[in-house]
């Protein structure tokens, strides 16, 4: 497994991330042996969000099960965005971190990442609001998720003139397809954004990417000219479907039969090609398909 180190974390974090957005642990059933067997992988980050349902519950109750707390690095989410609107606030990042705790059954977040931006809100007041929560040791280590990379450097420039921490890491959407809509809203991904790609390469910002096999499009179920729809059926990909992906899906799988490999092993060694620094984030949910994953972290 691969590495990288960030600032203030006790321990290097995984090129490979562990999604816990999956049915077992939002639905609060727990997923012990899975995570076991991702651990056993050496992955050691684990990213999880208020939003996702019992997830941060469950990962917390694994990690005190199994006495892990001092190997593992928690990555949590707050401030997304509610039926009421906007939670881009200090007030509501307060709440959220109060909540993460608890429901982590921790007294620090390792990685804490918010969640959406509100565009109306300067980004100073969250810098400011989140420094307070790390030099009360609440978080370690902060960044943000689905903040564009602009809105990144205005954060980080106003943390710069005021000799605070800024945004370590960025986690936006990005894959080797290219999304055509964004099916949550206030959604960032920068998969055909070269633009955004350099400034990341240039500012050496790591970039932990969600969904990183594009939901499943690149993950091998699919096959170039196949409907998402027909595979998955409700609640497939259909962000990915068009003539574009298709191509380059069939680039991937021309790479994976020239190389022995799996179309999804394909997909993250593209992720993993860029020049900046990008760790994928991934839920693999069968044994095979996570040592499958890992193994790319080996070459």
């Amino acid at each position: 497994m691969k590495y990288i180190d960030l600032p203030k974390l006790n321990n290097p974090v995984s090129r490979f991330i562990f999604g816990t957005a999956i049915g077992p642990m939002s639905g609060g059933r727990g997923a012990e042996t899975l995570l076991d067997a991702v651990f056993a992988e050496g992955v050691n980050t684990f990213d999880t969000a208020r939003v996702y349902g019992e997830s941060e519950r469950c990962l917390g109750k694994w990690i005190k099960d199994r006495g892990l707390r001092d190997k593992i690095n928690i990555i949590t989410k707050g401030c997304h965005h509610d039926e009421n609107g906007s939670r881009v606030s200090p007030e509501h990042l307060i709440k959220d971190v109060e909540t993460s705790l608890m429901s982590l059954g921790t007294d620090y977040i390792d990685l804490y990442l918010l969640h959406r931006d509100d565009i109306s809100r300067p980004a100073e007041v969250m810098i400011d609001a989140l420094c307070r929560l790390q030099q009360q040791g609440k978080i370690l280590c902060f960044g943000a998720s689905n903040w564009t990379h602009s809105r990144i450097a205005e954060a980080n420039s106003y943390a710069r003139d005021t000799q605070q921490e800024g945004f370590a890491v960025s986690s936006p959407g990005l894959s080797a397809a290219k999304r055509v809509f964004d099916p949550w809203g206030g959604s960032v991904d920068i998969s055909g954004d070269s633009e955004a790609q350099e400034w990341y390469a240039a500012n050496k910002i790591p970039v932990l990417a969600y969904s990183a096999l594009a939901r499943g499009y690149l993950s091998g179920r699919i096959k170039s000219g196949q409907s998402p729809i027909a595979v998955f059926g409700p609640g497939a990909p259909m962000e990915y479907d068009c003539a574009e992906n298709t191509e380059r899906l069939k680039k991937l799988e021309r790479e994976a039969e020239e190389n022995g490999i799996t179309v999804a092993q394909a997909a993250l060694l593209w992720l993993l090609r860029r020049e900046m620094t990008v760790c994928p984030i991934i839920s693999p949910t069968k044994a095979d398909h996570i040592r499958s994953a890992a193994a790319v972290f080996d070459l």
